[in-house]
């Protein structure tokens, strides 16, 4: 995906969060998920896995070429080639100068990413944040585009990739599980705070309750919308149970019908 407007994917020395889902189980080196600079370590940003085998890459470049000491340069310690889908919260907080990596929920410990020099930064809260105090990284694309799933080099993605989302802030610790968990809501329905869905990942049955409100039926609809299962119910302060043991590996949506409200939970089914 080719974004021609780069600016709005600029913000210079200040705070900003990427949030995506990815897929893959390829060896191949250097695949993108969203990058408009680093090339030699210009300014702009680069986000993927795989340019250290397997590790989900947040690198920020600096004025200049090869300005590595004021570049961020991270990944996370643990690979991620199981062919499941991942969710990744790579996070710049200008305000308490942090750079970390959340993925599935889960702040990540993170090593260095310098082939090319020495980064900067020094790691904190045992290796899972990158204090990034003085350095004068540049977050301001330096390439014409803003690529999704490949490079200006052909260095595509070689999976999938879903809801890339690109925020100009650093969001919180709840926000990133709201994204992983899919705790979405639909108008002003808000996720009550009795409500809770496990396993998550699933593969036989999932289960859920909703104390507060009575259900009249719930449905699952894969990611392209299609209705997948029905169910009418009217049950009340109950441990609701869905087989769905039958369905195929990937992501689903929850939704749950009450009176006049729509409350809507993504899952993911695993074999």
């Amino acid at each position: 995906v080719d974004l021609l407007n780069t600016d709005a994917f600029s913000f210079g020395q200040g705070s900003f969060s990427i949030s995506y889902w990815f897929n893959t189980a390829s060896d191949k080196i250097y695949m993108s998920v969203i990058m408009n600079g680093c090339g030699a370590w210009a300014p702009g940003i680069l986000c993927g896995l795989n340019w250290d085998i397997g590790r989900v890459i947040l690198c920020v470049g600096a004025d200049g070429s090869f300005n590595t000491t004021n570049c961020i340069g991270i990944c996370t310690d643990d690979t991620w080639l199981d062919g499941q889908w991942h969710h990744v919260v790579s996070i710049v907080n200008k305000e308490a100068n942090r750079a970390l990596i959340y993925v599935d929920g889960e702040k990540q410990a993170l090593v260095k990413y310098d082939v090319f020099g020495p980064t900067g930064g020094t790691f904190v809260n045992n290796d899972t944040e990158l204090d990034i105090t003085g350095i004068d990284y540049l977050a301001d694309a330096s390439e014409s585009t803003t690529l999704i799933g490949n490079t200006p080099y052909g260095q595509f993605f070689d999976g999938a990739v879903d809801e890339v989302r690109v925020y100009d802030r650093a969001l919180t610790e709840q926000e990133v599980n709201l994204l992983f968990t899919g705790s979405a809501t639909v108008g002003k329905n808000i996720i009550p705070a009795d409500f809770s869905i496990y396993p998550n990942p699933v593969s036989n049955s999932i289960y859920f309750n909703l104390k507060s409100d009575e259900i009249s039926r719930i449905e699952i609809h894969d990611m392209f919308g299609r209705l997948i299962l029905k169910q009418q119910t009217v049950s009340k302060n109950s441990l609701h149970q869905i087989d769905v043991s039958e369905l195929s590996s990937g992501l689903y949506l929850l939704n749950i019908y009450s009176n006049e409200k729509i409350y809507v939970h993504k899952f993911q089914k695993k074999q």
